[in-house]
């Protein structure tokens, strides 16, 4: 299964005196080792630092001495046989349970009736109204979040053909009210075919999947083929 292409950073960063108290340097190298550990998708555990300075363009030596000196501030680790991994970032980077998503967006919703952002419906609204806006908030949550994690097997069957871009090449596609199923069977079609991915992504635009449109004039036997060719009159 492929990594994600992103990861979370929380805005409490901004607040923590230990982020604070980091030099620039240090602390573009701590993210630099938190998108390394999504990268490698093991829980926080990172490469040895051999493979990571290669990928910093820096040397084993200069990045050991980086590592040592986020320890001393706890964001990252050391185990006995002298593998790295980042503090914590599994516990980080994983999916919120749904308490913990309800108790966020009532945090939101206390916000926005404090600071006045949006008209926020008063607490005398009867039960039964307060459990449907809860219901339809987190709906419109679990949706926004389908449309920003899209299934691994895109993501995937995308880069089989070694497209760019691959989260705007999936959101034209479903604009274009394509299926992630018809994405997969188009990319598979691709590869066998040896179609490029601006072929595809044109497809994609176009709402087309698996072949692109046919020519004007063309063969009517184009769009059908197969154990159906010969119902089509010439």
């Amino acid at each position: 299964m492929p990594s994600y292409y992103w990861i979370k950073m929380y805005h409490e960063v901004l607040h923590d005196p230990k982020m604070g108290r980091l030099s620039d340097h240090l602390w573009r190298r701590f993210f630099e080792l938190c998108l390394i550990a999504g990268e490698a998708d093991n829980e926080g555990w990172l490469p040895p630092v051999g493979d990571m300075a290669w990928t910093l363009r820096t040397t084993p030596g200069d990045l050991e001495t980086d590592l040592l000196l986020l320890l001393e501030y706890q964001l990252v680790t050391q185990d006995g046989d002298g593998v790295w991994f980042v503090t914590k970032f599994a516990d980080r980077q994983a999916p919120l349970s749904d308490a913990e998503r309800k108790r966020r967006q009532r945090e939101r919703d206390k916000k926005v009736s404090y600071y006045g952002h949006a008209p926020v419906t008063p607490d005398v609204t009867n039960c039964d109204t307060d459990t449907d806006t809860d219901t339809e908030s987190e709906q419109s949550r679990s949706d926004a979040e389908s449309e920003s994690d899209p299934p691994p097997a895109v993501v995937a069957a995308l880069e089989s053909i070694e497209m760019g871009q691959i989260p705007t090449v999936i959101q034209e596609a479903l604009t274009a009210r394509l299926t992630p199923e018809q994405i997969i069977e188009t990319c598979a079609w691709a590869r066998e075919n040896d179609k490029g991915a601006a072929l595809v992504r044109s497809m994609f635009r176009e709402g087309d999947s698996r072949r692109p449109r046919a020519p004007d004039n063309d063969d009517p036997k184009w769009w059908v083929g197969g154990q159906y060719e010969s119902l089509v009159e010439s």
